[in-house]
């Protein structure tokens, strides 16, 4: 069985736990709604605020990386590091996967739903592999950095100031070095869900036989109080 066809399977057995939960929770015999398409909204299990404020994360500019170093936002002024302070707490993790020329990027952060498309997520990676067969279902995460200090452009212009948010989606080839980056703190005692930290963000140059590209490097990490 192919990637592809495992993470559809494992979508599925996600979109069919959902009601069985909801089932659960409501006690008895009743049974949770269920939302036809076209039909009004009906009340449903109460959502909590980890369901509401879980996900997606807002930022005042996206942290880019290559092999020549970092870029914020649209500007092509390049960084060799930034300083941040990343709460642990706040990195929403998800899945995504990428499908044909251009590249189509689609994500989810719960394996039932497409949170950018909108539909199912076995739906989704259904039609993935029907438009690029090669497209696989991988683990990603955003990343939202509180910035130290002001970062402006070669003209001078202010990029992003002290105390917003830069956020960074980790791509497929950079999850490697994020999760080592994962393990290496918790196995120095940090808690890696919680834990909030002072870091240098700077860049590795990747290489492989199909071409050159840049991950994430994060150094100079230190519990914040």
């Amino acid at each position: 069985m192919s990637s592809i066809e495992d993470a559809i399977n494992a979508a599925k057995a996600a979109a069919a736990a959902a009601p069985s939960e909801a089932n659960a929770n409501l006690g008895g015999d009743q049974v949770a709604n269920y939302q036809s398409p076209g039909l009004p909204a009906q009340r449903g299990p109460a959502l909590g605020v980890d369901d509401m404020l879980g996900g997606s994360i807002n930022v005042d500019a996206w942290l880019k990386v290559n092999e020549y170093g970092l870029q914020i936002g649209a500007d092509t002024t390049l960084f060799e590091s930034v300083d941040a302070i990343l709460d642990l707490s706040e990195i929403a993790y998800c899945y995504s996967v990428r499908y044909g020329n251009p590249a189509t990027y689609e994500k989810t952060y719960d394996r039932v739903s497409n949170a950018r498309g909108g539909g199912s997520w076995f739906d989704t990676l259904a039609k993935a592999q029907r438009i690029d067969p090669k497209a696989g279902e991988f683990r990603s995460a955003d990343i939202p950095f509180t910035v130290v200090g002001d970062y402006k452009n070669k003209k001078g212009d202010l990029l992003i100031e002290d105390g917003k948010t830069l956020g960074h989606s980790i791509s497929m080839t950079g999850w490697k070095s994020f999760q080592k980056f994962i393990r290496d703190i918790s196995g120095k005692g940090i808690d890696i869900r919680n834990a909030k930290v002072a870091l240098k963000i700077g860049y590795n140059v990747e290489k492989n036989t199909k071409g050159t590209w840049g991950t994430l490097l994060f150094s100079d990490v230190a519990v914040v109080v």
